[in-house]
């Protein structure tokens, strides 16, 4: 047997072991991969994002285990909002009086007529509603991680029609995490990042902070008041002054000559 059929055989198994420890890598990594999941967002097509400057945050529908899921997230949705410099956001006071007034039944998802009436009292331009659908930890084989799965929805106060709406889902364990022993990332970490990736696709969609108004044009400045009006002078040629004849001298007479004595 030659010296390089040994050498080929030799290296086969270390090929095989090598193969197979990139396999369980590769399930691992899938089995334990964080769950990043955007939907397409809705935009109506025909709103004027930009005429929106006062947002009123509703209570969300809460359809997870944790009972406070619901008020967690919308306070994150909130402090968002105000973050972004762009609305007006109602205080969550003023938003539960106007629902208390109007005695909404199902303030998280409100009719037409609602929304409507709701913007009226509250002066507000649009409402957010939300679900929470998971929050809180998810059990997975042998893993165990924080996820959130929620949506948003934007209705516009004059027409009472959703015009916008998104869905996100965060969370779970990363391979390094796996390996490190850790436990994912914390809830409120994981609650951040679903709120900001729809809060970026709701301004993707075309709302923007409102522009500065056009400043007017300046108008040209007046000239002092000690200036002098310029002097347009006529381009026709001076008249020369006519010379003046000179007086011609008279001649003065001859004394008259003596008589003798």
């Amino acid at each position: 047997m030659s010296v390089l059929h040994r050498d080929r055989e030799r290296v086969k198994p270390a090929i095989a072991l090598a193969g197979l420890a990139l396999a369980v890598c590769v399930l691992v990594a899938s089995a334990c991969a964080p769950i990043v999941t955007d939907t397409r967002p809705y935009h109506d097509p025909e709103m004027d994002f930009g005429a929106i400057r006062t947002i009123a945050v509703l209570p969300f529908a809460n359809l997870s285990r944790d009972q406070l899921a619901a008020l967690r997230v919308r306070d994150v949705v909130a402090h968002m909002l105000r973050a972004e410099g762009s609305f007006y956001v109602v205080p969550e006071g003023e938003v539960s009086r106007g629902i208390a007034r109007l005695s909404l039944v199902a303030a998280d998802n409100p009719t037409v007529e609602e929304s409507k009436k709701l913007g009226a009292m509250i002066s507000a331009d649009a409402l957010i509603t939300g679900v929470i659908k998971e929050y809180g930890e998810l059990h997975s084989a042998a893993a165990t991680a924080n996820a959130i799965s929620m949506g948003l929805k934007m209705i516009e106060t004059q027409t009472g029609k959703v015009v916008w709406s998104g869905q996100t889902t965060k969370g779970g364990v990363g391979i390094f995490e796996r390996m490190l022993g850790g436990g994912g990332q914390p809830m409120n970490i994981v609650t951040e990042k679903a709120v900001r990736a729809l809060i970026d696709a709701l301004f993707e969609g075309g709302t923007e902070a409102p522009a500065a108004p056009a400043a007017a044009p300046e108008e040209p400045a007046a000239p002092p008041s000690d200036a002098k009006p310029a002097v347009i002078e006529e381009l026709a040629p001076r008249a020369e002054p006519q010379s003046q004849p000179q007086p011609q001298p008279q001649p003065q007479p001859e004394p008259a000559p003596s008589s003798p004595r």
